[in-house]
């Protein structure tokens, strides 16, 4: 979401340069709106990988809990403390990631499957 907004003010960047110099400018904007344009297309193509993998370790900490859970009386209070603390982060995440594929600027950016994930209880 960043890049795309950073390579908006790109191309307004270039426009004004090519405004301000007399078209002297063209080609320095250019360049710079073809910088900001190659991070957002490398942005477009890492994102869902970054994604699907934080996906991932979401699922296996969901998965960690369950076993805690039933081991429950093997678990120390500093483990309990800790588990609990990874499962807020990770429900801060899923609530982040869920809020932003639901936003209309960006929901294709992100897998459709995080929408239907509840938050670790």
């Amino acid at each position: 979401m960043i890049l795309t907004l950073v390579s908006i003010v790109g191309l307004v960047l270039c426009f004004v340069l090519f405004k301000m110099t007399d078209n002297e400018g063209w080609g320095l904007g250019a360049f710079v709106f073809g910088i900001l344009s190659l991070v957002v297309i490398l942005s477009l193509i890492i994102n869902p990988v970054v994604v699907n993998g934080d996906l991932a370790g979401f699922h296996a900490v969901q998965q960690t809990v369950l076993m805690a859970r039933q081991n429950d009386a093997a678990m120390s209070a500093y483990e309990l403390a800790a588990l609990q603390q990874k499962i807020v982060d990770q429900n801060q995440w899923l609530a982040k990631q869920q809020y932003w594929a639901r936003h209309p600027l960006t929901n294709w950016f992100y897998p459709k499957g995080i929408l239907v994930l509840g938050p670790i209880q």
